[in-house]
C-alpha cells in the first residue's frame, strides 16, 4: 500500500505588503512538495495598495486561493483563511518564539522531542542545571573576577565592560587560560595553563585558597577529597601552570570579599567533560557567585521554555510530579505521552525521525555539524524549516516558513544573567501576525485550540510567569523600564571528579544561527581591520 503525504494548507495574512506578497506565494508554489498535495491560501485584509494587482496573477492557479475582506485585523484574516483550509496540516509564514513552539509540540503534536541542535552535539557538557547567580552589576562591583573558559573582551562586550570597570576600581583579575589576549592583558595574574588545563588550574587554586580559609571546602566533601588525593603539585602540573600562580591567585581571592566566577559555556577550546559542574562548585566554595555566559542570545530562555526532551518548562527536569505540576499549569494531559528520548540524535542517526520541524537554525550550513545527523534530516520524509533569511537548510526543506524578527514581534528574552528582559514590537511583522497568533492558530486547527487561547501576549507571559516564578516580576507591556528580580539561586550542584578525565573537542555551534554567524563574520572582519590600522600606524 502506497502512502500518501499529508496535505498542507498554507496561509498568508496579508495588508499592504505588494512588495513582499508575490514573492511568498512564489515560494510556496516553488516547493518539490507533490504538488496536489498542498494548497496556498492568500488572505487580503483589505489592502490600500497593489497588492490585489499582484496577486491578480495567481488567480489561474489550481492551488492557490485569493480572498478577499473589509480590514478586520490579523485575527480575522487567520479566521477565515483557516475556514477555507482542506489540508491535514496549516501552516503560516511566520513565527520564532520558543515557548509556544515547545507547548504546541507537547500539546497538539504529542512529544517531547523538542530540542536545538546545539543540544544534540557535546552532550559529555550538558549542564543545563549550571545557571548564574551573579549579575552584572555584581560582576561590575566585584573585588576579585575569576575568568575562565572565556574572552569577555571579544566573546561577551557587556560582561567586559563590567570587568574593566571593577578593575578600574581596585578588583583584580585572575584569568586562566591558554593564550594572551587582550582579557589577559588586564589581569593581575595570568595563570596560562595548557589546552584543557583549564578545570585543573581552578582545582589548584581551591587547594591554595583551602589553605588559607580551611573551611571553604567543608560543604564540598567530594571535591575536596579529590584535590587532596590529586595534590596541587600535581593539579599544577596538569594544568601546566606554576604552583606559585596557583598560591598567588588563592591568595587574592583570600583577600577579597565580593567575588565572581565568570566562564561560557559555550567554549569552544579543548575541554574536559562537567567542567561547568566544577566551575559552579568552585564558585560556592569561593563564597562568590557565577555568571555562565553563552555564545547565542536568549539561549538561557531557550532551557527555561523547556526547549529539551527531557528539560520541561521551567528548567525541570522530567522528574517525578514535573509533568504533572505541567499538567497543572496548562489545564491539559500529558500523562499518555511517551517520555522524550534521551538520545534525539541517535533517532537521526538510525533514521527513525520521519517528521522535523526547524526554526532559526541552520544545520546543513553549520562547518563542522556532524554528517551522521545532516543525513539523519535528509531522510525524514517530511522537513519544515522557517528562518529570517534563506539558509542552506532552507534550500533543502520541502516547506519553507519565513520567520518574523524580534522586533516584528512582542514578548520576553533571558540575558546572560539569567534576567528577563520584555520588550514590545517595533514594526508590524511583514507576513502580517506575531508567533503566538500563528501557533494559537495552528493549536485551534489541530484540535487544542482551548489549550492556546491567548488575547495577547499578556496572556502568554501571565501563562509564563505561572509555569516560572521568576517571571513574576515582568512587565508585559515591556519597554526599558522593566525591572524584574533574576531567578533564585540554584541548588547545590555536585562535581564528579570522575568526569575530568574525559577530554572533549566541542563541535562549533554558533553558525546554526545564520543571522548570529552573519553578525559574528562582520564583528571579526572590523576586529581585523581595526587591528591592521592600528598596526599600521
Amino acid at each position: 500500500m502506497i502512502r500518501q503525504p499529508p496535505r498542507f494548507s498554507i496561509l498568508i495574512c496579508n495588508y499592504n505588503y505588494a512588495r513582499y506578497v508575490g514573492e511568498a506565494v512564489e515560494s510556496c508554489l516553488s516547493q518539490t512538495y507533490p504538488a496536489d498535495a498542498y494548497e496556498v491560501i492568500v488572505v487580503d485584509d483589505g489592502s490600500t495598495d497593489e497588492s490585489l494587482q499582484v496577486l491578480d496573477r495567481f488567480r489561474g492557479d489550481a492551488r492557490v486561493q485569493i480572498l478577499t475582506q473589509a480590514n478586520g485585523g490579523q485575527a480575522a484574516a487567520f479566521a477565515a483563511g483557516v475556514e477555507r483550509a482542506t489540508g491535514d496540516y496549516v501552516c503560516l509564514l511566520d513565527s520564532d518564539d520558543v515557548f509556544e513552539p515547545e507547548k504546541l509540540a507537547r500539546v497538539a503534536l504529542g512529544t517531547h522531542n523538542v530540542t536545538s541542535f546545539a543540544h544534540l552535539v557535546n552532550r559529555q557538557l550538558w549542564a543545563p542545571e549550571v545557571l548564574s547567580t551573579a549579575s552584572l552589576v555584581d560582576l561590575s562591583r566585584a573585588e576579585a573576577i575569576v575568568v575562565v573558559n572565556s574572552r569577555t573582551d571579544e566573546e561577551h562586550f557587556v560582561a567586559g565592560l563590567a570587568a574593566n570597570q571593577a578593575i578600574r576600581s581596585g578588583g583584580r583579575l585572575v584569568y586562566i587560560g591558554p593564550e594572551r589576549n587582550r582579557t589577559a592583558l588586564f589581569a593581575a595574574i595570568h595563570l596560562r595553563c595548557r589546552e584543557g588545563g583549564q578545570p585543573f588550574a581552578v582545582a589548584g587554586i581551591l587547594g591554595e585558597y583551602a589553605r588559607l580559609e580551611p573551611a571553604a571546602l567543608r560543604p564540598h566533601p567530594g571535591l575536596a577529597a579529590w584535590i587532596e588525593e590529586t595534590g596541587i603539585e600535581q593539579l599544577a602540573g596538569l594544568a601546566g601552570v606554576p604552583r606559585a600562580d596557583l598560591a598567588e591567585a588563592g591568595r587574592i581571592l583570600a583577600e577579597s570579599s565580593r567575588k565572581v566566577v565568570v566562564f561560557n559555556k559555550d567554549y569552544r577550546g579543548l575541554r574536559r567533560a562537567g567542567d561547568e559542574r566544577l566551575f559552579a562548585e568552585a564558585a560556592d566554595a569561593l563564597g562568590g557567585s557565577l555568571l555562565a555566559l553563552r555564545e547565542k542570545a536568549n539561549m538561557q530562555g531557550l532551557l527555561d521554555m523547556g526547549a529539551g526532551p527531557s528539560w520541561l518548562p521551567g528548567s525541570a527536569g522530567a522528574g517525578e510530579g514535573a509533568v504533572e505540576a505541567l499538567e497543572g499549569h496548562w489545564g491539559v494531559t500529558l500523562s499518555h505521552l511517551p517520555p522524550g528520548s534521551p538520545d534525539v540524535a541517535g533517532l537521526l542517526r538510525d533514521h527513525r525521525i520521519k517528521t522535523v520541524v526547524i526554526l532559526g537554525e541552520d544545520p546543513f550550513g553549520a562547518p563542522g555539524y556532524p554528517p551522521d545527523l545532516i543525513e539523519g534530516l535528509r531522510a525524514a520524509e517530511l522537513l519544515v524549516v522557517g528562518d529570517l533569511f534563506p539558509t542552506a537548510t532552507t534550500a533543502a526543506a520541502d516547506i519553507v516558513l519565513p520567520l518574523s524578527s524580534t522586533a516584528e514581534s512582542s514578548g520576553t528574552m533571558t540575558n546572560q544573567e539569567g534576567r528577563v528582559l520584555a520588550f514590545d514590537r517595533a514594526v508590524a511583522p511583514v507576513a502580517g501576525l506575531e508567533t503566538w497568533e500563528i501557533l494559537c492558530g495552528l493549536a485551534a486547527h489541530l484540535g487544542h485550540g482551548a489549550a492556546m487561547a491567548y488575547a495577547g501576549t499578556g496572556e502568554v507571559t501571565a501563562e509564563i510567569a505561572r509555569v516560572m516564578p521568576w517571571y513574576s516580576g515582568v512587565d508585559p507591556a515591556g519597554g526599558p523600564t522593566s525591572r524584574h528580580p533574576g531567578r533564585a539561586a540554584p541548588a547545590r550542584i555536585g562535581f564528579d571528579p570522575a568526569l575530568a578525565a574525559g577530554e572533549v573537542v566541542p563541535v562549533e555551534t554558533l553558525a546554526l544561527d545564520a543571522s548570529e554567524a552573519r553578525l559574528a563574520r562582520w564583528l571579526g572582519e572590523s576586529f581585523r581591520q581595526a587591528r591592521a590600522a592600528l598596526r599600521r600606524a
